[in-house]
């Protein structure tokens, strides 16, 4: 049996900046004051970003398309990753409830379940670009609201199986922890942490594999359109907008999850997971990967006129009197959205599906 009850050890940093400087009655250091701070800022930017999100889809019948769909579970997920904060933070101020193994282990798969069902929605909404681009006439046909209900489900279901229920029944007691420090490295088998590199490189090609699809299928419409449009410098524009977009989607992507998962990766292969110093470097990249919740809004939703406008209505901001003189938008549309109705009609019901590619 687990003796769930032994102190953990406070001799170094993890995950969420554990230091040999923040004392069980609340003293902090510089260093430490620092990491609450930023996990507060990050706290507050994740939870106002997803918020308005979830606001606006609720809020305009027009935005609830299959893509805004995913969109949304992945704002809900990205919220949850910012409603965790508070018990980490907490957890600086006193240690002592670490003591007990399990709530050692929710500190980790607290964060874990949400920060997996973000990167999995991430690659739902790849999937959904995917189908809009090669197959647009199908679209509708194939990705229907019951099948994105099936999807999302399965994505809560597999998050919170492998990232919550796995880790809460199979960890490591304290006796088998020679410094009884809670660590993620140290409190999970070796085996569970050797399997999240895999799972995850598998996940970014997968990502990386249908974007770059996504990209050359545009690239040869917005030539095709060049070719036999009187109006080359819209496909131009469309091409351009997309190749931003994707690049943005996989740049953040891949700056915020590398380090935590290469760090990872030399702990867990390279027998580094007792090196204070790759514990470190390990607590700095989560919070660079949990920063990743925050950006997501800005790149799936502020990027979209529909989006954008909602959030304007929400915020009380005055919309702009410019009049809209976007026609590149429509030529978008026609290549992302393949229901046969015209881009003006697809634009107005939020349905501008490359713009979320």
């Amino acid at each position: 049996m687990h003796n769930t009850n032994m102190a953990p050890n406070d001799t170094n940093m993890n995950i969420t900046g554990n230091s040999s400087d923040s004392t069980e009655t609340g003293t902090l250091s510089t260093l430490v004051l620092t990491i609450v701070i930023c996990e507060a800022i990050l706290m507050v930017v994740i939870c106002c970003g997803n918020v308005l999100v979830i606001a606006a889809f609720y809020r305009n019948a027009a935005l609830r398309t299959v893509t805004n769909f995913f969109i949304l579970h992945l704002a809900v997920a990205d919220t949850c990753v910012g409603a965790t904060m508070p018990f980490h933070i907490y957890i600086f101020f006193d240690r002592r409830i670490l003591g007990n193994i399990y709530v050692c282990v929710f500190r980790y798969s607290s964060i874990t379940v949400t920060l997996t069902a973000s990167v999995l929605f991430l690659l739902a909404i790849a999937v959904d670009r995917h189908v809009s681009i090669v197959h647009p006439l199908r679209y509708h046909v194939l990705m229907t609201q019951s099948r994105a209900r099936i999807i999302v489900t399965a994505v809560w279901l597999s998050s919170i199986g492998f990232a919550f229920v796995i880790p809460m029944v199979w960890h490591n007691s304290w006796e088998d922890i020679p410094d009884r420090d809670c660590d993620f490295g140290k409190v999970m088998p070796w085996v569970y942490l050797a399997w999240l590199v895999p799972l995850f490189i598998i996940n970014t090609l997968a990502i990386l594999g249908l974007y770059g699809r996504i990209f050359y299928i545009a690239h040869e419409r917005a030539h095709r359109i060049q070719r036999y449009n009187t109006q080359p410098r819209l496909a131009f524009t469309t091409n351009l907008k997309i190749a931003k977009t994707a690049a943005i989607v996989l740049g953040l992507f891949m700056l915020c999850w590398y380090p935590f998962y290469l760090i990872t990766a030399i702990q867990v292969y390279g027998g580094l997971i007792y090196s204070e110093t790759w514990e470190e470097w390990r607590s700095y990249a989560t919070i660079l990967a949990i920063a990743n919740s925050a950006q997501n809004p800005v790149v799936y939703a502020f990027r979209m006129k529909a989006f954008r406008n909602e959030f304007k209505k929400l915020l009380r901001i005055k919309p702009s009197q410019k009049p809209n003189v976007d026609l590149e938008r429509s030529v978008t549309t026609q290549v992302g959205d393949g229901n046969g109705r015209d881009a003006r009609s697809a634009l107005d019901n939020g349905a501008s599906h490359s713009e979320a590619a």
